[in-house]
Order: C-alpha cells, then sequence, then structure tokens
C-alpha cells in the first residue's frame, strides 16, 4: 500500500518482497544491536545480499538503523555489487558507519549519519550527505547531486569527488578539516 511501514527488530529474516510505496524503514529494536548489510557484513539485525533484494525498488525511501543506535553498521556484500533503486538513509547515533563495498544509490540520493565514524570505500549516487566525527574517504565518491560533509575528513590515498550535476546542484562542501589519513600527502580533485 501506500503507507509507510517501519519494522524494529533485532533479528530479520526475509522469505519473499515486501513492497509498498511509503518509506520503510528497518531499525533494532535494541540501541546496541549491530546491523550488517549485505551477505558478508557481521551483525546481528543482518540484511544479507538476498533480503536487500527483497526489499529494493518498492518504497519511496529505506532508512537503515535507528537515530538512538550506539552499535556499528557494517555494509559488506557477497555479490561483486549491489544497487539501492531508493532514496537510502543509513543512520545511527554514535555506532560507527563501514563500508567494504562502494555504495551504490543510482540517481537516488544517500544520508549516512552517525555520531561516530564513517569509512567508505567509494559511492555512486545522487546528492550525498554523510555527517560524523571521523569521515574516511577510501576511493572516488561520485554523485549526481552536491556533496555534504559534515565533521573531519580524511585521505587515505588521491580521491577524486566528482559531481556530475551542473551549477550548484553539483556543489562539494566540508564542514570541518580535510587531512591525509597518513603522513603522506594526498590530493583531493
Amino acid at each position: 500500500g501506500s503507507y509507510n511501514l517501519t519494522i524494529t527488530t533485532d533479528a530479520l529474516s526475509l522469505g519473499s518482497n515486501i513492497t509498498g510505496t511509503g518509506a520503510l524503514v528497518i531499525q533494532p529494536k535494541t540501541n546496541g544491536t549491530t546491523i550488517a548489510v549485505g551477505s558478508s557484513a557481521t551483525g546481528t539485525l543482518a540484511l544479507s545480499d538476498t533480503a536487500l533484494g527483497y526489499i529494493n525498488n518498492a518504497f519511496s525511501s529505506i532508512t537503515i538503523g535507528s537515530a538512538t543506535g550506539t552499535a556499528a553498521i557494517g555494509i559488506d556484500y557477497a555479490a561483486a555489487s549491489f544497487t539501492f533503486t531508493n532514496p537510502l538513509v543509513l543512520r545511527s547515533n554514535t555506532g560507527n558507519i563501514a563500508a567494504v563495498d562502494t555504495l551504490r544509490a543510482g540517481t537516488n540520493s544517500l544520508t549516512i549519519s552517525t555520531g561516530g565514524t564513517v569509512n567508505l570505500v567509494g559511492v555512486l549516487s545522487g546528492p550525498l550527505s554523510v555527517t560524523g566525527s571521523a569521515i574516511t574517504l577510501n576511493n572516488d565518491i561520485t554523485t549526481s547531486g552536491s556533496q555534504a560533509y559534515t565533521g573531519p575528513v580524511s585521505l587515505t590515498g588521491n580521491i577524486t569527488l566528482d559531481s556530475t550535476a551542473s551549477s550548484s546542484n553539483g556543489a562539494v562542501s566540508f564542514s570541518s578539516t580535510v587531512n591525509s589519513a597518513t603522513s603522506t600527502a594526498h590530493s583531493l580533485n
């Protein structure tokens, strides 16, 4: 239906598609429950590659995690890649968010928000917003909209931040410092 769906649980097993046209929220019941996004990720509230396929492409947006969560969110797919076909929000109050794989959201928005650290291997999305106590970029970030980084950013190598959007829709903004993660100087293109 057209209603929003919020699933609050510490474990989830899906056997077929979940559909709706409203917003989908999957969040832990217990603040300290870790979340795994992808079959190779580690976490108690586990969304396997198959489960992600069951929730993808139906809702107006997908939110994974809780605004009061204190545990980590890990992203690691068994498949070579996975693309969310809806706007995606990954959130935690203080838990670290770490992606081993590139986060792909097509031209949809991607929001990553935590009071903990954020570690990104790469991003392909529409507008991007990343908030964390420390943000580490390990590979290129490509968006079809603006990029906003709220928190200090560290680069582990030469990184390209590319927005294919025109004019101010493609702005890249930083609220804090941008530094090399090591003593070696790195370029930000």
